[in-house]
């Protein structure tokens, strides 16, 4: 018995002796690497969130609403440094929570006692937090995104078209909630643009290996997403038959458009098609998303064929889906003065270009005036007029329209805007645009309360300015600009504009989404003009006596 006994406790040690060499190298095998951040529920396939906090005035962290850290760690995130240093932060399974050695750490800086986040790298789109009209939601996530596709992107999207052309999207005609805003997303992407002379101009081209993904017979609207974010060659005919059957469908709208929830809003693109391009893969594309777009699609950039182009291809295909509204600059006295024209008759020559021209103005003289979007937020390119006494004065605006008449309800809806120097004013004629005569009207806070109330709506969404983030708003967030084309203007690093747009979604949560560029983009972009504006033997300068100056003189150069 005792000799049994004696060989178990030798059994005993040996064991002993074995585990504890053993476990160490299982264990420093098994924990080696980054410890897994578990703090925020990731499932198979999700991509993972890092959740960014709110800094108050005394320099602690404001943990996210969410249940994603547990009362014990919220406790330990307000300690000091020094106490930080010294004890491991853990969760509820003992893990190491790790977050300021995370590759993909977003900085944080203080400005106005508000949390403003930069971004890290600029070689995927990283979604940010902008604190300035959003809500206390502060996700982050890396997102990619660039203007050109890949094949099966390509291929899925024209799959897409395919599938949705004879299906209706869900919609809501309102919502018992008033506009209020949520989340603002701030992306960065890469300083391609639509150069002209980067791409093959004979023609168009589909690779081997993108036709295995098309139908066929693919239509024009097909062909022109295939064709990406370049150049398209359109024949004659082709184009100003698809001008044709679109003008027809505005010519059968009324000026004031009726869209439900939810939709996306997009305010200026200026012939900037690869940011189009850009949009809808943030946004989705207008065969399976409602899209508002307000006006002034064309000149100083240089693609406004192929975004009126692509555009309309969507309208004609996906009626219900697409509303677009006219901008100042779909007017013969700007776009005549500026890019547009020229555009029109470099592509198709002088005698086809003016015939070509001509389905362009056409088309233009019948585009709507405006948008009531869930019954609650009225949308156009300009602003609001005195004239502006109800809904219907807008429906009962008749078409077409081929010059804007100063001092009508029409002109006073593409032209206005808000009044900055005297923010509780009532209606003013806007000599800003005009010196001499004015054109359109400025309105501060008493215009804005009295209009609203006789029109019943609680928002407006404007195109028509430059933010140099790509939004601003107004009167306490009751009027909204939007504008769509980053890169438009600046000098300098700080000084060129972000692209901003807008999801409304069925319960009148408004997200903002903006792209961020670079100044290499922007000198891309005036290396683009620069180059339409050497084929078209344009080389003079349009005299411009500050950078704020935005559009001050358009009518009156026109």
């Amino acid at each position: 018995m005792s000799e049994y006994i004696y060989i178990n406790n030798i059994e005993q040690i040996y064991f002993l002796f074995l585990s504890t060499l053993i476990i160490p190298v299982v264990l420093f095998f098994c924990t080696s690497g980054k410890p897994r951040n578990i703090s925020v529920s990731q499932g198979p396939g999700e991509k993972k969130l890092s959740i960014i906090g709110k800094t108050d005035d005394t320099g602690k962290k404001d943990l996210p609403s969410e249940n994603l850290i547990n009362k014990d760690n919220q406790r330990k995130l307000t300690k000091t440094k020094s106490e930080a240093a010294r004890d491991e932060m853990k969760d509820g399974n003992n893990n190491v929570i790790n977050c300021d050695k995370d590759d993909n750490k977003v900085d944080y800086r203080m400005k106005d006692n508000k949390s403003v986040s930069t971004y890290s790298s600029t070689a995927s789109i990283n979604v940010l937090k902008d604190s300035t009209t959003s809500s206390n939601d502060s996700k982050s996530e890396n997102l990619t995104v660039n203007s050109v596709m890949s094949t099966v992107q390509i291929g899925r999207i024209i799959d897409g078209i395919e599938f949705y052309k004879n299906r209706s999207l869900p919609d809501k005609s309102t919502s018992k909630n008033n506009p209020t805003f949520g989340p603002t997303l701030i992306y960065t992407t890469n300083d391609d643009v639509t150069l002209s002379g980067v791409f093959k101009e004979n023609g168009y081209l589909i690779d081997d290996e993108l036709k295995s993904y098309l139908p066929e017979n693919l239509d024009l609207l097909g062909r022109i997403v295939a064709n990406g974010p370049r150049k398209f060659i359109f024949g004659y005919e082709e184009l100003y038959n698809l001008l044709s059957e679109a003008t027809a469908i505005f010519e059968s709208e009324p000026s004031l458009l009726t869209c439900p929830i939810p939709c996306v809003v997009y305010g200026d693109i200026h012939g900037q098609y690869s940011d189009l391009f850009r949009w809808f893969q943030i946004n989705g594309w207008p065969y399976n998303t409602r899209s508002v777009f307000l006006g002034d699609f064309v000149d100083r950039g240089t693609h406004g064929i192929e975004v009126i182009a692509l555009l309309c291809s969507f309208k004609i295909k996906f009626r219900n889906n697409v509303y677009i509204v006219r901008g100042n600059h779909e007017e013969e006295a700007l776009n005549k003065h500026y890019s547009f024209y020229d555009e029109v008759l470099l592509r198709f020559g002088r005698v086809q270009g003016q015939e070509m021209y001509k389905a362009f103005k056409r088309l233009f003289s019948f585009l709507p005036l405006s948008v009531l979007i869930g019954k609650k937020v009225l949308a156009m390119h300009g602003g609001l007029s005195p004239r502006l006494v109800s809904l219907k004065s807008i429906y009962d605006i008749k078409r077409p329209i081929v010059d804007f008449k100063i001092n009508t309800l029409a002109c006073d809806l593409v032209w206005s805007d808000p009044n900055n120097a005297s923010k509780d004013s009532g209606y003013s004629p806007n000599y800003n645009r005009d010196p001499v005569n004015s054109i359109g009207q400025l309105f501060g806070k008493k215009a804005i309360e009295s209009t609203f109330n006789k029109l019943n709506i609680e928002m407006v969404i404007r195109g028509h300015q430059v933010p140099l983030k790509g939004s601003s708003l107004y009167s306490d967030g009751r009027i909204m600009t939007l504008f769509s084309a980053p890169g438009y203007r600046g000098k300098t690093v700080d000084t060129v504009n972000w692209g901003a747009s807008c999801t409304i979604d069925s319960d009148f949560v408004i997200t903002l989404k903006k792209i961020r560029v670079t100044k290499e983009y922007r000198d891309n972009r005036k290396a683009e003009v620069a180059l339409q504006m050497k084929k078209r033997k344009l080389n003079f300068k349009i005299p411009r006596k500050s950078i704020s100056e935005s559009e001050k003189s358009d009518s009156q150069r026109a």
